[in-house]
């Protein structure tokens, strides 16, 4: 924004100004963009409550016949959300100096119908508003004063390649997160989804990392990895705090490469599908002899893998047979088990389900 030269101009800008205008605006991401962030800009908004001066001047005025205490005039402060079509999404209330829930209701149904015009942006809240009312039985005009210098310039927003770029060099530490839950818990294995909010402040640290949404039912990986993100840096600079309403990270062992040290559970269950018949002609015997097992079950198992390939150790976890000795013969298939050699420490596994049907080979789990 140009700032005017002449006094006319100055005087002009002024009287603007002081009708009404947002005091503190802030941008708001739901969904992360590419290339640089845009937003809109707090002259283009201006532009639409001056549209809509005179609508919110007869509001006030119909309401202080009614009530007279409104006359003298006031302040209402609120918060709203503009959507990329235009429309206010969310329009509150922060405070006011009327005390009049009929009058603020109108108010703020007056700000919910107000139209921005389609723009091709994030959504944008701005966080404290002031619609200016002034006395109705004087005239409604602003005492023109010189500022003493120009408005401030708004700061630039970080981009979308600078939150990228800061998420990739720690990309490894998260996912090293991810491949030691992973090692507690097969079902990890999967794969899923967390998303993360936070806000990047002006000196770079990351402030309020809160989880959105997550794939996975484990409260201890969520946990760890919010607390990860919250290490995030970014370069300091002269930026505005910028706040990401939801950041996906996505976990899958195929991520891990090199840094994983250790089987993948496609190889895993490679090995246990080469041994499926092992295990459906023990529950087949098994069954034979005890009516009890026809309605099949799942057994959790725990074991360790050597370099080698052999199963160093097998335990029973849990089961729902409660059976001893065919749970028995269920870790001896288990323990005669090969995997492929490979040049890797002994990695174990904490509980891997095995799961059998009646008359069926067991079921992947």
């Amino acid at each position: 924004m140009t700032f005017p030269r002449t006094l006319a101009a100055r005087l002009a800008l002024v009287v603007l100004l002081a009708c009404s205008g947002p005091v503190v605006a802030q941008s708001v991401i739901d969904q992360y963009p590419a290339g640089p962030l845009t937003q809109r800009t707090t002259e283009e908004i201006q532009l639409v409550f001056d549209r809509h001066n005179a609508r919110f001047a007869a509001v006030h005025r119909r309401a202080a016949m009614e009530n007279p205490a409104l006359a003298a005039g006031g302040n209402i402060i609120i918060r709203y959300t503009i959507a990329p079509n235009g429309r206010v999404t969310e329009c509150q209330l922060v405070s006011n100096a009327f005390k009049d829930p009929v009058f603020e209701r109108k108010i703020l149904q007056l700000v919910m119908s107000m139209q921005f015009g389609a723009k091709d942006v994030p959504p944008f809240t701005v966080e404290r508003y002031a619609l200016r009312f002034h006395d109705t039985a004087e005239p409604q005009r602003a005492v023109p004063a010189l500022p003493s210098s120009p408005p401030p310039t708004p700061l630039p927003l970080r981009t979308s390649q600078d939150v990228q770029q800061a998420f990739r060099r720690d990309w490894q530490d998260i996912h090293a997160i991810y491949r030691q839950a992973m090692q507690q818990s097969v079902e990890l294995s999967k794969g899923g989804e967390i998303a993360v909010s936070f806000i990047i402040a002006a000196d770079g640290q990351l402030q309020d990392a809160r989880l959105v949404s997550s794939d996975f039912d484990h409260p201890v990986l969520e946990s760890q990895i919010v607390q990860r993100v919250a290490l995030v840096r970014f370069e300091a600079g002269n930026f505005a705090p910028l706040r990401i309403a939801r950041y996906p990270i996505p976990l899958s062992p195929r991520d891990l490469g090199p840094m994983f040290l250790g089987r993948t559970m496609e190889e895993v269950q490679i090995g246990f599908d080469k041994h499926k018949l092992g295990f459906s002609e023990v529950f087949r015997d098994a069954s034979n002899r005890n009516p009890l097992l026809h309605k099949g079950g799942k057994i959790i198992v725990s074991f360790t893998i050597a370099p080698d390939g052999r199963v160093s150790q097998a335990g029973l976890v849990s089961s729902s047979f409660q059976q001893p000795e065919f749970e028995a013969q269920i870790l001896g298939v288990l323990l005669s088990m090969r995997f492929e050699p490979k040049d890797i420490p002994a990695y174990s596994y904490p509980n891997y389900p095995i799961v059998l049907f009646p008359s069926k080979e067991p079921a992947a789990p």
